[in-house]
């Protein structure tokens, strides 16, 4: 993946986090932080951390993710 289609793979997903489980959560801090540095250190900590949720809250904010993916027109 080029690095532009990473940032917005990595927006859309911080976008979901967000709309699904709010702003202001561990989550959403080390997703924003992934975008902004593009560091490996921070994108496995932005895993890390999306994967220590509930698997049922994944699912919501993967259906969330296509949804807005869905309606972006991606370049």
């Amino acid at each position: 993946m080029t690095r532009m289609v990473t940032e917005k793979a990595l927006e859309l997903l911080t976008q979901s986090v967000s709309d699904i489980v709010g702003s202001e959560t561990q989550i959403a801090d080390a997703l924003l932080c992934a975008v902004h540095s593009g560091k490996q250190t921070d994108m496995a900590w932005a895993r890390m951390s999306f994967d220590q949720l509930e698997s049922g809250v994944r699912r919501k904010v993967h259906g969330r993710a296509l949804a807005l993916a869905e309606s972006n027109t991606v370049h």
